[in-house]
């Protein structure tokens, strides 16, 4: 896991975090990986366990999972608001919180 960044970090910008994150993700992955099915590239939906690399929307319906998640509003630990959201977009929000959760931890 990537280190959450402090203040005066050189990461302290949620673009600059977010560009970490995709690199750190996208090394574990082959060149050019996409999920097969409908051509998603973002490294921080990709499943990097199967020889396929589908996106998480993908590997939820190919293990006859539901592609629809749960997503804590205002993060899991701050209340009980949650709203149905895909998988590749609870992926990537899910990145985000963690940048603004250890921003300030």
């Amino acid at each position: 896991m990537t280190a959450a960044p402090r203040p005066g970090d050189r990461r302290a910008t949620i673009q600059e975090w977010l560009n970490d994150e995709a690199a750190r993700r996208a090394a574990l992955l082959p060149p050019n990986a996409r999920c097969p099915v409908c051509g998603e590239r973002d490294p921080l939906v990709l499943v990097p366990n199967h020889r396929r690399i589908p996106c998480a929307d993908h590997d939820a319906v190919r293990r006859g999972q539901s592609p629809m998640q749960l997503q804590h509003i205002a993060g899991q630990h701050n209340g009980p608001w949650v709203v149905y959201v895909s998988a590749n977009l609870h992926r990537r929000l899910t990145v985000r919180e963690r940048f603004r959760t250890r921003q300030y931890a």
